[in-house]
């Protein structure tokens, strides 16, 4: 038995794609790990409190890549777990991610949680990423045909745990991606003391 008490987490984000002469392009950033290397992965962050996910999904694109975009379809969900030390709980994290069409929007309207923002031909972004998770749901669509515009959801789903703590300094090894967990650090530390000042206010 586990000596922490256990949570779940969720998230969201999306892979924003531009079909072009070249092929498909695909939007990615980078970050810093906790032990200061540069990461390349997909737009992703915490659901506030009685959002949707897949309005945050958008919003998380959004904000950290200043690209407005629509939802054409689900990509997939990634999970792992992780221990947060300053509360001694241990999560067991869901990433919601979407398929998007860009709208509008400029990549320097982004905030500076990102480092890095970049469009990339798939090839390129899959070389690039850091997390075979993502990898696998970048390569997923790759060669295949897209909705060719931008449709609204079917459903909506708002998870009853949206006040979500935890993209934070993920030490244990998460399932499926032995460097994931680390590759939040950097993101994680900052969005958790947005958690705390929006929880006490």
């Amino acid at each position: 038995m586990s000596r922490y008490p256990t949570q779940r987490a969720v998230s969201a984000g999306g892979l924003v794609v531009q079909d072009r002469a070249d092929g498909r392009w695909g939007l990615l950033i980078a970050r810093r790990s906790a032990m200061g290397k540069l990461q390349w992965t997909l737009p992703k962050g915490g659901i506030e409190p009685g959002e949707a996910v897949e309005d945050a999904a958008v919003r998380e694109v959004r904000e950290e890549t200043g690209i407005h975009a629509a939802i054409i379809e689900g990509l997939g969900v990634v999970d792992y777990w992780f221990l947060w030390h300053p509360d001694g709980v241990r999560y067991h994290k869901y990433v919601h991610y979407y398929v998007m069409r860009p709208l509008h929007g400029h990549l320097h309207e982004r905030d500076d949680e990102a480092e890095h923002v970049a469009w990339l031909p798939l090839g390129q972004a899959l070389e690039r990423m850091a997390h075979l998770n993502e990898r696998k749901l970048v390569a997923s669509v790759r060669g295949r045909a897209l909705q060719a515009s931008a449709v609204a959801p079917p459903a909506r789903a708002t998870p009853s745990d949206a006040d979500d703590p935890a993209d934070a300094a993920e030490t244990e090894r998460p399932a499926g991606d032995e460097t994931e967990a680390a590759g939040d650090a950097a993101e994680g530390a900052q969005r958790q003391q947005a958690w705390r000042r929006g929880a006490a206010g």
